[in-house]
């Protein structure tokens, strides 16, 4: 197990970002109720995950939150899905 440290990011978001990268982490951090940004931040790795790519998404991580969907965001995606389970794909 690796260990990485970060600071002010946002862990949600930074989360996803490592996921859309398939790495798979577990993230500790002192954020605190009603706030996204952490100041100090944990990231738990395996072994062998590729460190450099780690230290580059934090490198261009961008702390802010993402935008909420709108109702008609999620009317469309709704939307998607269900077409996709009518043509069974």
């Amino acid at each position: 197990m690796m260990i990485v440290q970060a600071y002010d990011v946002n862990p949600n978001k930074l989360m996803d970002e490592l996921l859309s990268h398939n790495i798979k982490s577990t993230i500790t951090s002192d954020l605190k109720e009603n706030e996204y940004i952490a100041k100090n931040v944990t990231i738990r790795i395996d072994d062998s995950t590729d460190l450099d790519l780690v230290k580059h998404i934090i490198s261009v991580h961008v702390p802010t939150t993402s935008p909420k969907p709108t109702e008609m965001d999620y009317l469309l995606d709704l939307d998607f899905r269900l077409s996709k389970l009518e043509l069974n794909l």
